[in-house]
């Protein structure tokens, strides 16, 4: 199968249906020439960084994400007055290169973020040249990864609440934490059975269930101690996707499941209660009460 992808006139907008109500970021990204950087054209994103980015454009909170080996900026309208005068170079820039007189300063907690541990740098003096001049400020940083351990979208501040309530739970005793994950084997099963009844064009936007791709959902199903039946709940699931037009299009592989397919791959809650395992062969839990 032959993809198109169409290339912009400099300076002219073409349409992304997940970028919508994304604000001037959202309007901002769909006129720059993509092709010219390691992401390549808008419509050949995917789906992984698209949600990555709505995330990041639809915050309240100053965040830039920098992504892949290039390093490539996407950021959001709460973090332009940071950018000054280099917005709006700035938006698919090289994060190293576009914020080269702070990086000796913030260049380890980057590649502490790049290797998988969350970095923070709280009241850090650094020189920043964003009005042509090196200015002293100070600010608060929180370099974060993308993806958690558990195949989650990993939100920075989702993976902090995260962290934060495990650390809780460990101080005050409790004694029992579940935490929430995807079932990996059961989402590929799922996908291989619902392919044959999509088009051609939404069996190309599937995940590589053999490859990379795959390995980013969820946890192997042998980790997984509980699963808990929410069948009752899919059609309000699916309506909860459809509002999240950033994140997810309408014509998107999930959104395109037939109706039995997606009952039966989000019809189930999967929880690893910590501390315990399944023996092997062992049923799924199914009352997160009971222990």
């Amino acid at each position: 199968m032959t993809v198109q992808a169409r290339r912009p006139p400099r300076g002219r907008s073409i349409p992304c249906d997940w970028l919508a109500d994304c604000g001037e970021a959202g309007d901002l990204l769909r006129t720059i020439d993509w092709w010219s950087t390691p992401l390549g054209p808008l419509d050949l994103w995917s789906q992984r960084l698209r949600t990555t980015v709505g995330l990041v454009l639809g915050s309240n909170l100053p965040i830039s994400l920098a992504w892949g080996p290039g390093r490539v900026q996407i950021y959001n309208n709460a973090y332009r007055p940071i950018c000054g005068d280099k917005h709006p170079v700035a938006m698919g820039a090289d994060f190293r290169e576009c914020w080269a007189s702070a990086w000796p300063v913030i260049g380890d907690a980057f590649a502490s973020a790049q290797a998988g541990v969350t970095a923070f740098l709280d009241d850090q003096p650094l020189f920043l040249d964003r009005y042509g001049f090196l200015e002293e400020t100070r600010f608060n940083f929180c370099f974060s990864p993308i993806y958690d351990d558990n195949g989650g979208y990993g939100h920075p501040d989702h993976i902090q609440v995260h962290r934060v309530g495990a650390r809780a739970a460990e101080l005050a005793g409790t004694p029992g934490v579940f935490e929430a994950t995807m079932n990996r084997d059961d989402i590929i099963r799922s996908m291989r059975e619902s392919s044959e009844y999509l088009t051609e064009e939404q069996r190309a936007e599937m995940p590589d269930l053999e490859g990379e791709d795959a390995q980013n959902f969820g946890v192997d199903e042998a980790r997984i101690t509980h699963a808990v039946d929410v069948t009752g709940f899919t059609d309000s699931k699916r309506a909860s996707m459809r509002c999240h037009r950033s994140q997810i299009a309408d014509e998107a592989f999930f959104l395109a499941m037939p109706d039995d397919a997606f009952a039966r791959a989000f019809g189930t809650e999967w929880y690893i209660s910590r501390g315990h395992t399944r023996g092997a062969g062992d049923p799924f839990l199914t009352d997160l009460l009971a222990e």
